[in-house]
């Protein structure tokens, strides 16, 4: 087998092979990273082991093929549907509470934003031009919300939403002309003041603080936003932070971190101001919190290695986990 993938960290040359997705009875006993949708085994595999040191396992067995699936930043459950369309809500291992349909759910969402905590989820419903909020996930979840977008202009980017569920940033238009607007108590959303090229944003974990990142590189802090927003720069333009993909506070919400669509990641004092900058070696597609809250899972299993992002030290580290072997490549079949 011919390795497929370098990459180089802390001045070291790492390879990585494809490998046999690991079996369940081999992983007995392993600790459990997080989980990752796979779309084209139509389930959610575990990345178990310890950072440095992880296999993705085999698909977990919910009785149904999936077609879709977001997991919880607290990786405690999952939201998906299968091809009878209806939204599930999934107990991941060790989930003691029963798997449930989201009967509420309009339709199959087109996107589903979860909030810093996982208590609450947006379900972007395009048919209906709506938000749907729903709070107190995953065990008693209720439609608290439905956001009407029918007054915004161009289509939906992205949205954030806070952990109770009464605000909503949502981001829509051209990628370099896209508007910020906020929706209070479900109410329609109006448009918020905002550096042009607004392009991903987020809640710090209960509060109704954000952070604002532009397609120029600009960072803001955007405070108070329930009674009265304000805005301050976190730092000003940097090409190492333009075109950002998703933006996060760290858990005590002194620190944000932002990746890039060239594969930068960066970490933000809010007060302090210091900065860190590295690679993963991958095309992000968002930030995704692991079981412990300061690993990240950067990308999708269909992209390669899956790169992890360790903050648990002050000079953060990248970590990576070997693809699975397609069938016939002489790892074996998925």
């Amino acid at each position: 087998m011919k390795p497929f993938f370098q990459l180089i960290l802390t001045g070291v040359m790492v390879t990585a092979y494809a490998v046999p997705a690991a079996d369940s009875q081999s992983l007995i006993g392993v600790p459990v990273l997080g989980y990752v949708f796979d779309p084209a085994a139509q389930g959610i595999r575990p990345v178990s082991g310890t950072p440095g040191a992880a296999l993705i396992g085999s698909p977990l067995d919910f009785g149904v093929a999936l077609s879709w699936s977001v997991i919880s930043p607290r990786q405690d459950f999952a939201m998906a549907t299968g091809a009878d369309g209806a939204v599930r809500i999934l107990a991941l291992p060790p989930g003691n509470f029963a798997s449930q349909i989201l009967t509420a759910a309009a339709g199959v969402p087109q996107k589903i934003v979860f909030s810093p905590s996982g208590e609450t989820a947006g379900l972007y419903q395009p048919g209906q031009a709506t938000i749907q909020i729903f709070t107190h996930l995953p065990q008693d979840a209720g439609l608290a919300h439905e956001i009407n977008l029918a007054g915004l202009t161009g289509s939906l980017r992205s949205a954030a939403i806070s952990d109770d569920g009464n605000l909503a940033l949502i981001l829509a238009g051209d990628e370099d002309d896209a508007t910020l607007w906020l929706s209070y108590g479900g109410g329609d959303p109006v448009p918020l003041p905002a550096p042009p090229g607004p392009s991903a944003a987020s809640f710090a974990s209960g509060s109704d603080n954000a952070v604002l990142a532009t397609q120029d590189g600009q960072m803001y802090l955007l405070e108070n936003l329930a009674t009265g927003p304000t805005r301050r720069p976190i730092t000003l333009r940097d090409d190492r932070l333009a075109k950002p993909v998703a933006v996060q506070f760290t858990p005590d919400g002194k620190r944000v971190y932002v990746a890039t669509q060239q594969g930068t990641v960066a970490g933000l004092g809010i007060r302090s101001g210091g900065a860190t900058y590295l690679s993963c070696g991958c095309q992000p597609s968002g930030l995704f919190p692991l079981h412990s809250s300061t690993l990240i899972r950067l990308n999708e299993i269909a992209d390669g290695p899956l790169m992890l992002l360790d903050t648990a030290q002050a000079e953060p580290r990248m970590w990576f986990v070997p693809a699975i072997a397609a069938a016939g490549s002489g790892g074996g079949a998925q």
